[in-house]
């Protein structure tokens, strides 16, 4: 993280880290155990929610197409490809119909944002917006996992001083603010796939979801301390599933098969050479397609959830604001909104009814 950067590099980062990560478990676990989380998530009212989806739509679209320090500049052939790619694959409504009549496209709708990521591959490759993969066989180098607990953790370098913990809590505050909106992306996303099937039931759980953040952040500072945090949320996945999802149980039986399978894949790759060392050019590439895909379906969402004119304005303003000032300035913003100008009774009753 920035904030980690600020301490030297050596033993004080680390610690910074350690502290950082501790402090948000602490953070998570707390709200999840009393219950806070869903109290808190159930308060805020549709056009907040809508404009919290719509800036992280925004704020995904312009991390990639920033002209100065977007993650496309210099790869512009393979992002806006596989974009488009990812795009027709997963929403166009005219390659859902030809799929029903095309068993190649058929099978080819079940990958997701894959073809998209292969189609980016090949392109940057061969408008030398990437390297060639150098390729190098065997297993990942297991036995230097003890390198991380002699070298990278508390146990090595020294339990953070209360100084750093101190110094950690508004930064965790922070990045609190942040998983907040990851958790309403996620209840929102998982309620309108539900809303398309009937055959299953998805419990979405926000006091749940913060105590498994809580210990997976605690067991990350313990073993191997990690900069960005361990969130709630991979939006992209999340989202690449749900628009699965809701073509069908014939396209994905469950929900927790599409979210298994993104994982499985991913951890089984991730311990073998060639796929390592394959993918690893690609990295950027898949973050790009991740964040535009995001984009994509925050955008769509958001404008579904909102109804009045009212609802659309205070969606809007509180997107814009969280995409261009951050998270707190965003929720602040929609928060001021709301009570400033409301919502008109017949919404409110039709809401209430639904």
């Amino acid at each position: 993280t920035a904030w980690g950067a600020t301490f030297p590099a050596g033993p004080a980062r680390i610690q910074a880290i350690v502290a950082l990560q501790y402090i948000m478990a602490i953070i998570f676990l707390f709200m999840g155990i009393t219950g806070l989380a869903n109290k808190i998530v159930s308060f805020v009212p549709n056009s907040m929610r809508a404009g919290i989806i719509f800036g992280a739509g925004v704020s995904a679209m312009i991390s990639v197409i920033d002209p100065k320090t977007g993650r496309m500049v210099g790869k512009e052939w393979s992002i806006i490809i596989g974009t488009l790619v990812c795009y027709l694959v997963m929403n166009s409504w005219k390659f859902f119909v030809a799929k029903d009549k095309n068993a190649f496209l058929k099978q080819l709708s079940k990958f997701g944002m894959l073809p998209g990521m292969i189609v980016a591959f090949i392109v940057g490759i061969l408008f030398k917006e990437l390297p060639v993969p150098q390729l190098q066989m065997g297993l990942i180098p297991f036995h230097r996992f003890p390198e991380i607990i002699k070298g990278y953790t508390w146990m090595a370098v020294g339990f953070p001083p209360l100084s750093t913990f101190i110094a950690a809590i508004p930064t965790a505050f922070a990045a609190y603010i942040i998983a907040f909106g990851d958790f309403v992306l996620a209840e929102v996303v998982t309620k309108d796939a539900q809303n398309y099937r009937d055959d299953e039931i998805i419990d979405f759980n926000g006091n749940r979801s913060n105590i498994i953040s809580g210990f997976r952040n605690a067991l990350l500072a313990t073993i191997s301390p990690y900069g960005p945090l361990s969130g709630p949320l991979w939006a992209g996945g999340t989202i690449a599933t749900a628009e699965r999802y809701k073509q069908g149980r014939d396209q994905l039986d469950s929900i927790f098969d599409g979210v298994s399978s993104y994982i499985l894949a991913m951890w089984i790759a991730s311990l073998t050479m060639p796929v390592v060392t394959l993918f690893q050019p690609i990295l950027p590439l898949g973050l790009s397609l991740t964040l535009t895909v995001q984009g994509f379906a925050c955008c769509y969402i958001a404008m579904e959830m909102v109804e009045s004119k009212e609802e659309r304005g205070c969606c809007g303003i509180t997107g814009l604001v969280l995409a261009s000032r951050g998270a707190l300035w965003g929720l602040v913003c929609g928060a001021i909104l709301h009570i400033l100008i409301g919502v008109r009774d017949e919404y409110k009753k039709k809401n209430v009814a639904a």
